[in-house]
């Protein structure tokens, strides 16, 4: 899913658990990157913002994703794309 300025991934990370990662630099890299990079995306491409989430944590509204973490809630949006 993408803002104006920043692109995150939501992915499954184990037995009903996701994390949210924000991608590093997702503008250098083209459509053929994504297309053949892994699923989840590997680790040297993403800062991991939470992990252990369950979908219940995330709060999806109308161009906008609450995440509920045990920090607190992170606000990702308004969303362009997702």
């Amino acid at each position: 899913m993408e803002t104006n300025e920043e692109r995150f991934e939501i992915s499954h990370s184990g037995e009903m658990a996701f994390r949210l990662a924000k991608v590093i630099n997702p503008w250098l890299k083209d459509e053929r990157f994504f297309k053949s990079a892994a699923i989840p995306l590997q680790a040297e491409y993403v800062v991991l913002v939470s992990e252990c989430l369950e979908w219940v944590d995330l709060v999806w509204g109308e161009r906008t994703l609450e995440v509920r973490t045990k920090d607190g809630t992170i606000v990702v949006g308004p969303l362009s794309n997702f």
